[in-house]
């Protein structure tokens, strides 16, 4: 991978980071993973994968996920797998597979409406 590429990808990371640091104060960028692999954020309720690219062709939202998914399952790693897609002058999208959302509002829902 080139230096630019690190680079770009090193600053979604960071800008992810920032971002989720609104909900969880102690998410932090993960870095160099060799050899374990870890989710790019840490210390979140999700295994986060981030991408950043100068375009928005430039990001692959489904070979993000096959990497999460391989990391996660390699680690086994039970949080949902949450993908974040950050292009230049854009702005930054969130994916997830639809059954781990769906799975994650239910369980909230049910905590709604029996408190539990």
């Amino acid at each position: 991978m080139g230096r630019k590429s690190q680079d770009k990808g090193r600053r979604a990371e960071l800008a992810c980071r920032d971002f989720l640091r609104r909900l969880w104060r102690g998410a932090y960028r993960v870095g160099i993973q060799m050899p374990v692999k870890q989710p790019d954020i840490d210390r979140t309720p999700f295994w986060i994968e981030c991408k950043g690219s100068a375009e928005p062709s430039g990001l692959h939202p489904w070979s993000a996920l096959a990497q999460a998914d391989r990391d996660r399952t390699a680690n086994h790693d039970p949080r949902p797998i949450l993908i974040y897609l950050k292009a230049d002058r854009k702005p930054a999208v969130v994916m997830m597979l639809a059954t781990e959302w769906l799975e994650r509002e239910a369980g909230r829902e049910l905590e709604r409406i029996f408190g539990e």
